[in-house]
């Protein structure tokens, strides 16, 4: 190293520094993803559900990589870095599928098709904030920022307290390392995902996480996915609203909760609408 390549060294902020040593850590690992991989395949997706990427052959150790993507992105050449921002998040679940760690397996998910749908849904959001949030450490751009990421957790789980549901949000972005599994078991049970990553307080105790009513969950009047709750019926219905339900439902309490439309029925049962 000659006097002057010492001097541009010295002269290196820090930070600057850091950044470059992230990028190479990046490029080494995008490099022995890539050593891993047979072939690409990119297909037209129908819409932005379709959207997304699988890994076939995952077995036999020769992996295809199959990228669905909306053919609407390549139309406009300003829009490239959504597109890139896109692909390299797409890239990280492919290069999670293959991950021994994070134990990939197409599994089977019980329940009707709403309640698969919404399974779904949020095991793809979670799997979606810790690609995310790896791509962040490495200052990386994708698909969404922490806080718009933040803002669809909090319609997915807005019944959750808000002090509890940005200390579960946060708990994910932080986590070093997740498997399927567990990502799996969080958007299948509240219960596991809560006790993953926040602790119970006199303020929030296991109690009050049994009466948190989310979206598609089972009313316990009719049994069916629920998405619009009514949290504590007693405090917007009649009386004799309450004591037509608890003669069907003698252990159901208001804070069991009810779907909006038992609650109408057993208002027209009691002659109060």
């Amino acid at each position: 190293m000659n006097a002057e390549e010492a001097s541009l060294e010295d002269d290196t902020p820090a930070s600057n520094i850091e950044e470059v040593e992230r990028h190479v850590e990046y490029e080494d690992e995008g490099r022995q993803f890539e050593e891993k991989i047979k072939e690409i395949m990119v297909k037209r997706a129908i819409n932005k559900v379709d959207e997304g990427s699988n890994v076939l052959n995952r077995v036999s150790g020769l992996p295809v990589i199959e990228m669905r993507v909306l053919a609407s992105r390549f139309a406009n050449p300003e829009e490239h870095e959504e597109l890139e921002a896109f692909l390299i998040h797409e890239f990280m679940h492919a290069r999670d599928m293959m991950d021994p760690e994070f134990d990939y397996e197409d599994a089977f998910i019980p329940g009707n098709p709403s309640v698969k749908n919404l399974i779904t849904a949020r095991f793809r959001l979670l799997w979606n904030i810790y690609v995310d949030a790896r791509l962040a450490k490495k200052k990386i751009k994708s698909v969404m920022p922490k806080e718009a990421r933040y803002r669809e957790f909090d319609n997915y789980y807005r019944k959750i307290p808000e002090e509890q549901r940005r200390g579960i949000f946060e708990g994910l972005w932080n986590t070093e390392s997740v498997t399927h599994e567990e990502l799996l078991s969080m958007a299948t049970d509240l219960e596991t995902l809560i006790s993953k990553y926040i602790d119970y307080t006199e303020d929030f105790t296991p109690e009050d996480q049994e009466y948190i009513h989310l979206q598609g969950s089972p009313c316990p009047l009719c049994k069916f996915p629920t998405y619009n709750w009514v949290d504590d019926p007693a405090s917007v219905c009649d009386e004799m609203v309450i004591e037509a339900i608890q003669i069907d439902f003698p252990d159901w309490e208001s804070k069991d909760g009810a779907c909006d439309r038992c609650i109408e029925v057993y208002e027209l049962r009691a002659g109060t609408s």
